[in-house]
């Protein structure tokens, strides 16, 4: 017997069908992941942050963007006096200027999903 009560070919039977729904729901939960459950805002949008410089780091929701230099310190652009971050718009798209590194720490998650491939 398995753990529902089941034997021989009825256990076999819905322990295929069990497996099969699991398989196919795999995908619907990580849509699910990264579309309802993520931190509300949108920082890869950069959402309401203006095009220009901001404190480095800067938090963008619950997301923590750090510019960083060739050396992996906080980035000093050209012309200015202190650590930033650039936000620019470039082919119609508005982004965080990489500068020679850009650092982005996510909050604790509550949900990790493992995709084999």
């Amino acid at each position: 017997m398995n753990a529902h009560g089941e034997v021989g070919f009825v256990a076999k039977v819905g322990g295929f069908i069990r497996g099969g729904v699991e398989f196919l729901l795999r995908p619907v939960n990580w849509i699910l992941s990264i579309t309802i459950r993520r931190p509300p805002g949108d920082c890869a949008g950069i959402g309401e942050l203006p095009e220009g410089y901001h404190s480095n780091p800067v938090q963008c929701n619950s997301v923590t963007v750090t510019a960083l230099d060739d050396g992996g310190g906080l980035k000093v652009y050209p012309g200015r006096s202190g650590t930033e971050t650039l936000v620019r718009q470039q082919g119609g798209i508005k982004g965080f200027d990489a500068a020679s590194g850009l650092e982005s720490r996510f909050p604790p998650s509550t949900l990790v999903i493992e995709i084999c491939h």
